[in-house]
């Protein structure tokens, strides 16, 4: 091996492998966050509407990465589409 070719050290194996690590944590942790906002804003619903509502969302949602405004917007989404007939009225 040559000499300017340097092979990656315990330390950049470990810094690496703890990186994607808390990457993962961090969005683990945000996804919970997301999903916390999207519950609460269908959990106002009725209980026949929330049914819907959330089938709706996880249908929309399911495969995608989210953030807390992602969440936001799909769950407002899912409760206006499960609420259409009562605001066309």
């Amino acid at each position: 091996m040559e000499q300017n070719q340097k092979q990656p050290s315990l330390k950049d194996d470990f810094e690496k492998m703890y990186q994607e690590k808390r990457s993962q944590e961090m969005h683990t942790e945000s996804l919970k966050k997301a999903l916390k906002k999207a519950e609460n804003i269908i959990s106002k619903l009725s209980d026949e509407k929330r049914d819907q509502a959330q089938s709706y969302f996880d249908k929309i949602t399911k495969g995608k990465t989210l953030t807390e405004a992602d969440a936001k917007e799909y769950a407002e989404m899912a409760t206006l589409y499960v609420s259409r007939d009562e605001i066309r009225e």
